[in-house]
């Protein structure tokens, strides 16, 4: 077992005033700043970052990534930084601002285009040096080696498990920056880093490391998200929620994720659901099918005994539930006190065939532990239909 991670972590209330001491580590002249087109700015915490790095290397604000990062945006972002020649990139954002940043940092410094390295292009080069920094708690991008772009409505991946190329060099993790995060962000990437979480501790790739990051991250989001989404200046829910983050992140990046997280790439894609809400959707649905594994159906090589213990260890004794149903309620309750949707009709998804033709990302369904298929799937939408 390899687990090795080659990003600098500084996490804590004020860690964003690193940032300077970080960038003056760098022989640095120019500095690509990548941001949303609104939160960040409008929240005041774009100033706090242009405070921190004033008197310094010339910034370059590009500020026009979307919550759903499609190819032709993320090229837009691409040719900018050629333009400007950087030799730093600060992404400061939530996921989808991190996932570009990754994707800008690396086409820098390597040849080809963007869909290339979705295919079977190796990324050679390290890419200009990138400081992570997020202002959500949930998509764990900071500390991983993927990113995730949309092209013609469907998810493809940059990087993948052991692109240790990828990462980013410094990922600043201040809790503070996330207690202006609208009450619907917060419940929606809490969401992500709990399916984050459930779906690496169940992943065929999950390991003794891998499962102490995503048993943590999963017992910080049961008993903080509620709170961060009631009470938005609760600072022990805050900063217990960006701990979550990073542990899920740290657990998924080493195993990726599995059904859940391939079966929502459609509903974002077509419907607009955020990541977090479509992920958790069919997370309660994915736990039941996945303990009930067979023989037969199991695609984790230490076999469906191994799998189902692992669950009932996790319920019972990590987290503290009496039985796998009241685990699925507990999840599903959460989801209610968060205002997520628990159905596809209160999700606005009126076409499950879209979902079932496009839900198979084989880099994802394939780390499940059991086998699914389109009828399974299926059934598991009508379910929550």
């Amino acid at each position: 077992m390899t687990y090795y991670i080659p990003t600098q972590i500084h996490f804590g209330h004020n860690s964003l005033n690193d940032l300077r001491s970080i960038v003056n580590g760098y022989d640095t002249k120019k500095i690509f700043l990548i941001t949303g087109k609104n939160f960040v700015k409008e929240s005041g915490l774009q100033d706090r970052v242009l405070n921190l790095l004033a008197g310094g290397p010339k910034v370059f604000i590009y500020d026009q990534v979307s919550p759903i990062p499609r190819l032709e945006a993320v090229n837009n972002a691409v040719n900018e930084a050629k333009g400007y020649q950087p030799d730093l990139i600060i992404g400061f954002g939530g996921g989808s601002v991190l996932d570009t940043s990754k994707i800008v940092s690396i086409m820098l410094k390597n040849p080809g285009k963007i869909l290339d390295y979705h295919s079977n292009k190796e990324i050679k080069n390290k890419g200009v040096n990138l400081i992570a920094i997020p202002t959500t708690a949930g998509t764990g991008s900071e500390v991983t080696p993927f990113a995730a772009f949309y092209y013609n409505n469907r998810k493809k991946s940059f990087g993948k498990l052991g692109d240790y190329l990828v990462y980013p060099n410094h990922a600043i993790v201040d809790p503070e920056l996330t207690f202006t995060m609208p009450k619907e962000l917060t419940a929606s990437t809490g969401l992500d880093a709990l399916s984050q979480a459930l779906e690496s501790y169940w992943s065929i790739n999950s390991n003794s490391l891998s499962d102490t990051h995503a048993i943590r991250a999963m017992k910080l989001v049961l008993e903080n998200l509620d709170y961060a989404y009631e009470r938005p200046d609760d600072e022990e829910a805050r900063f217990n929620m960006s701990i979550a983050s990073l542990e899920a992140g740290l657990a998924f990046s080493h195993t990726a994720t599995t059904a859940p997280h391939s079966v929502s790439y459609p509903m974002t894609a077509h419907f607009n659901l955020s990541h977090g809400f479509a992920c958790a959707l069919t997370l309660p649905e994915f736990l039941l099918y996945n303990y009930d594994i067979k023989e037969q159906d199991c695609s984790d090589k230490r076999g469906d005994k191994f799998v189902k213990k692992r669950v009932e260890g996790l319920v019972y004794s990590d987290l503290g539930f009496t039985s796998i149903n009241h685990f699925y309620e507990g999840i599903r309750k959460l989801m209610r006190k968060i205002n997520a949707p628990l159905t596809l009709t209160e999700a606005g998804i009126d076409n499950i065939e879209v979902i079932l033709n496009e839900g198979f990302s084989p880099e994802r369904m394939e780390n499940n532990p059991r086998k699914v298929t389109r009828e399974a799937l299926k059934e598991i939408l009508e379910k929550i239909n």
